[in-house]
């Protein structure tokens, strides 16, 4: 009873799970998932929730990764656990946007996650992570330079609903779980390969400092205690930071945190990826370069922080960001058929619209192109003119977003630009171009 005893406690001591919530598990049909399973499976009617199993097939090892869907899937039934599977093609993911395969993975499973997560209520999402799990991983982040927050490894909780139940628990735990309780699990043959860094360090890195210390695994969790206190500490320094965020980007006001020490700088990224919804491991390069383009202020640089996310500073703000890419577009107007341009409709017609957001004015021939702009735009107004690009730097348009505004032009010229309004040429008053919100 030691494993249930143990994860039961460190449940409650974590408040990982609530009644009533759904906990959706990852089973990969390894030892560690399977455990996990059962254990949860045990403590489900004493903490009132509810279980699913979900497993990714990534497209690798062929027949195997076949073997280990069929299995998961026989396992969560013979629990009567509802299952649900997915298959991705993790080498393409990889390869299309510059991942290793573990990355691509990672995110893979995770998204699958997110989109069982929509079609449910209170869910948690379970990890089966344990304590040597939390060990490798400190000392993967040490190898590639971390900062303070590498050393606290593997949290019981992540990003509000990850949850890890069984990482208080070791591998030898797990095994004599298993065994106690007669439950069989798969092997995935890559865990045995040195290919991976994470394999090298517990197939080869990991024996050897038990050679020097057999309790190594207790030392390397005492350090991530300790370093978790401190960063915690730190957070509650920054917290009366106003972090602003919507889906994939957050900022702050460069104002704020120019004055920060690199300890500071670090804790704060964290949170304001965290508060993006996004994820990536920090090295102390990354820290370093990020600390000194805040300290220096310039808008011409940015930081490639990893997974297709950017530090960048935008005039008064430093923000961080998944990276966007804008394709340009061109489209003809014409009376027969409006256009919805990011969340825009445009529309010809012959009288005003009230609480439109533009209504312009124009002869009434229909040679109308709605595009994205160009080099070299020009705009009339207030009587000169005017570099579109000009007037953005003026007003303080953030860059990232230029390529995306919307400009109106009639038998070439500029008669509105998105943020930049509208050109002293618009005095006909034939017809109307008029931008609304899209229904």
């Amino acid at each position: 009873m030691y494993p249930l005893d143990t994860v039961l406690n460190y449940i409650k001591e974590n408040n990982l799970i609530n009644a009533g919530d759904t906990v959706i598990c990852g089973l990969s049909g390894g030892a560690d998932s399977c455990a996990m399973v059962s254990i949860l499976n045990t403590l489900k009617e004493t903490l009132g929730f509810s279980l699913i199993c979900a497993h990714l097939h990534h497209g690798l090892r062929g027949q195997e990764a076949d073997r280990d869907l069929a299995f998961a899937e026989a396992f969560a039934d013979s629990l009567n656990i509802p299952f649900y599977f997915k298959k991705s093609d993790v080498a393409k993911k990889a390869k299309e946007e510059k991942l290793s395969l573990e990355d691509a993975g990672r995110q893979e499973r995770y998204a699958f996650f997110r989109e069982l997560e929509e079609k449910l209520e209170n869910t948690k999402i379970a990890t089966a992570h344990n304590k040597e799990d939390n060990v490798e991983t400190i000392l993967m982040h040490m190898i590639s330079g971390c900062g303070l927050g590498g050393l606290k490894g593997i949290a019981p909780i992540a990003f509000g609903n990850i949850i890890r139940p069984i990482l208080p628990l070791s591998r030898q735990d797990i095994e004599s779980y298993c065994k106690e309780k007669g439950i069989s699990y798969v092997i995935d043959s890559t865990n045995l390969e040195t290919d991976f860094t994470r394999n090298k360090i517990r197939l080869k890195i990991l024996p050897l400092l038990k050679e020097i210390n057999p309790s190594v695994t207790d030392a390397i969790g005492s350090l991530s205690a300790s370093a978790k206190s401190a960063c915690d500490f730190l957070d509650s320094i920054i917290s009366d930071i106003s972090i602003i965020s919507d889906n994939n980007s957050s900022y702050v006001f460069l104002e704020e945190i120019r004055k920060m020490n690199s300890c500071l700088i670090e804790r704060l990224i964290l949170k304001m990826l965290e508060c993006a919804g996004l994820s990536c491991r920090l090295s102390k390069k990354i820290i370093e370069n990020i600390y000194t383009l805040i300290k220096s202020g310039k808008t011409t640089k940015s930081v490639d922080i990893g997974s297709g996310i950017l530090a960048r500073i935008s005039y008064d703000k430093f923000i961080i960001e998944k990276g966007k890419k804008s394709s340009p577009f061109s489209y003809n107007l014409t009376e027969a058929e409006p256009l919805n341009i990011n969340g825009k409709k445009i529309f010809i017609s012959y009288c005003p619209v009230e609480n439109a957001i533009a209504v312009i004015p124009f002869e009434g021939k229909n040679n109308i192109t709605v595009r994205s702009r160009k080099d070299g735009d020009k705009i009339r107004t207030g009587g000169m003119t005017k570099k579109l690009s000009d007037i953005y730097v003026n007003k303080k348009i953030d860059k990232t977003i230029r390529d995306t505004l919307i400009v109106i032009e009639y038998n070439g010229i500029l008669l509105w630009a998105e943020k930049a309004g509208m050109a002293d040429n618009c005095v006909s008053n034939e017809k109307y171009i008029v931008i609304t919100w899209e229904d």
